[in-house]
């Protein structure tokens, strides 16, 4: 993948996670990064392995970055804001879902293609052709 199209991704994981949640977080910031990795690695990679990779980047422990994306995504049900949860009920998560990171990443990474798909075709378009060129 180019720098270009690096960057054009993580602008698309910029926007999908800003609808979920708010955006001034480490959280947000990590998990941007987290897709990004995750599309950049033909949409593979545990939990674990994508935490590992993020903790490398950022010069962090694992668990710092465990405690930023359980508080990013805690923040957003906070507020309680109905649309915000939809989203959320959109892509996967229900009530039975434990809002931890080993649940939260690989539902935010599975939810990017197909929300993009429904709210941002466009960028959605701009991804496939990314990932058919790899």
């Amino acid at each position: 993948m180019t720098d270009s199209q690096s960057f054009h991704l993580q602008h698309y994981a910029h926007i999908y996670l800003q609808d979920l949640g708010p955006t001034l977080s480490h959280g947000w910031y990590y998990m941007q990064y987290i897709i990004r990795r995750y599309v950049e690695n033909g949409c593979t990679g545990s939990p674990a392995e994508l935490l590992q990779d993020a903790a490398q980047r950022y010069g962090r422990h694992t668990n710092t970055i465990k405690g930023c994306i359980q508080n990013y995504t805690l923040s957003a049900f906070r507020k309680n804001d109905t649309q915000c949860i939809s989203l959320w009920r959109e892509i996967g998560w229900d009530e039975t879902v434990p809002m931890v990171p080993s649940k939260i990443i690989p539902l935010l990474c599975r939810g990017f293609f197909p929300y993009m798909k429904r709210h941002h075709p466009s960028g959605f378009e701009w991804l496939v052709i990314v990932m058919l060129t790899q």
